[in-house]
């Protein structure tokens, strides 16, 4: 694995609504939906609200090659592992 994901269901919430942010490795994700019901609803099963969380980020992380892009209403942040934490594989070799 090079990178870790967080996925976030932002239904009704447009890409200029969202802020992203790292800041003293703690990863900020905050949401606000736009998009409101106007019809008269016989029934509503859930209400559109702003979405506010934070993730601690370990020093595995690659802090400056952090990206997030939108789509269908699913935001995906990508958070790539740096260098020395990726695993490698280790040839052996044979002596005599």
């Amino acid at each position: 694995e090079t990178s870790l994901v967080v996925v976030a269901d932002l239904p009704g919430v447009n890409k200029e609504d969202i802020d992203v942010n790292v800041e003293k490795s703690i990863l900020t994700l905050k949401a606000k939906p736009t998009q409101r019901l106007t019809e008269n609803l016989a029934r509503q099963e859930y209400q559109l609200l702003p979405f506010y969380r934070q993730f601690q980020l370990s020093e595995a992380v690659d802090q400056s090659g952090i990206s997030a892009e939108m789509k269908y209403g699913v935001l995906t942040i990508h958070l790539p592992k740096v260098k020395e934490q990726q695993p490698r594989k280790i040839e052996v070799s044979v002596t005599q």
